[in-house]
């Protein structure tokens, strides 16, 4: 997944600030100093094990397990405590069961599918077996990146 250095680090200085607000939540934060200068402190710490410079890059594709951003946002959330399932709705009509601990973005898929052929999702249900898991992926910050994933170009809350 690639995700824009610079929005990540707003995210942290506008979490931060918000976190700020609330003195009741850091008794010492009186003491200390605005952001200013940190910058480059937050960008290395929030980014830095993970970014990559546009030239190390050679071809980008998508992912045949990472699930499209519309269909995430119909999952809603946690089936039961620390775990969610729901049925995916395939091109064909086929009914898959997907569950995974924490992880939604990216699941094993059966033989012949990818998961943008998942037209839509039925959350906190599950289709007869086989349950399909959640796969491993990391995110790939990279400098001058718009728009990802995480942070689209147009931050949909108010």
């Amino acid at each position: 997944m690639l995700a824009s250095e610079e929005q990540r680090v707003a995210l942290a200085h506008r979490r931060l600030a918000e976190t700020r607000l609330r003195k009741a939540w850091w008794p010492w934060s009186r003491a200390r100093p605005a952001l200013g200068g940190e910058d480059f402190t937050l960008r290395a710490f929030l980014t830095g094990a993970n970014t990559l410079k546009p030239y190390d890059i050679a071809r980008l594709e998508p992912s045949a397990f990472a699930l499209p951003g519309a269909r995430m946002a119909e999952i809603r959330g946690e089936s039961s405590m620390g775990w969610t399932q729901f049925v995916g709705v395939m091109r064909d009509g086929r009914e898959v069961s997907f569950g995974s601990t924490f992880h939604w973005e990216c699941f094993a898929m059966p033989d012949g599918y990818t998961a943008a052929d998942i037209v839509r999702i039925r959350p906190h249900e599950r289709a007869p077996e086989p349950l399909y898991r959640e796969r491993p992926f990391f995110t790939c910050y990279v400098p001058g990146l718009q728009a990802s994933a995480w942070f689209p170009a147009k931050d949909p809350r108010p």
